[in-house]
């Protein structure tokens, strides 16, 4: 079976009408209640009354409707800071491909977009939902190579990654 091209889920969705019937997902939320099948499209900031949120848009079956990221599990919002000063940004801990580690400095990272897909650098792993976004630790490099590219499952959406691992990674890549 050969995984499917990474794209942008928004083109995903005007593409294949059949796509959240075949690539929905379950998201716990941090009070133990799980949403799905959905399929996440976006991330914004919004106002909401007189305070900023980070919402995730997603798909539902019959509607599209936004969910608070700080509602989720594995995620945070945190003011940015100097050059990302007055905008917010998705915290969340990472576990790293390259030693199969959750990294202990917690990535902070400005959303553009939300994949679909196998990144290039991830090949090997199955199909999943990829946070597209600045990351903030690499502000001593130009915008252009600040990109990248965070799969659902290694930030801990679906709960532990570590335990995700036999799931999203073929037995050979996995190092534990």
């Amino acid at each position: 079976m050969t995984n499917p091209e990474f794209r942008k889920v928004e083109e995903i969705i005007k593409d294949d009408e059949n796509f959240l019937n075949v690539s929905g997902i379950t998201l716990p939320k941090k009070n133990e209640v799980n949403i799905g099948p959905l399929i996440p499209i976006k991330v914004s900031e919004e106002l909401l009354k007189i305070k900023k949120f980070l919402f995730l848009h997603v798909m539902l079956p019959d509607q599209e409707v936004q969910i608070t990221v700080d509602s989720l599990q594995g995620l945070a919002t945190v003011e940015g800071s100097n050059e990302y000063a007055n905008q917010l940004l998705l915290q969340f801990e990472y576990y790293h491909p390259k030693g199969n580690i959750l990294e202990v400095k917690p990535r902070q990272v400005l959303v553009t977009d939300v994949y679909y897909g196998v990144h290039p650098l991830h090949t090997g792993e199955r199909a999943d939902f990829y946070f597209v976004g600045e990351d903030t630790q690499y502000t001593d490099r130009p915008m252009e190579e600040r990109e990248r590219y965070f799969p659902f499952w290694r930030v801990g959406l679906y709960g532990s990654p570590r335990k995700q691992l036999p799931i999203f990674l073929p037995v050979e890549k996995m190092d534990v």
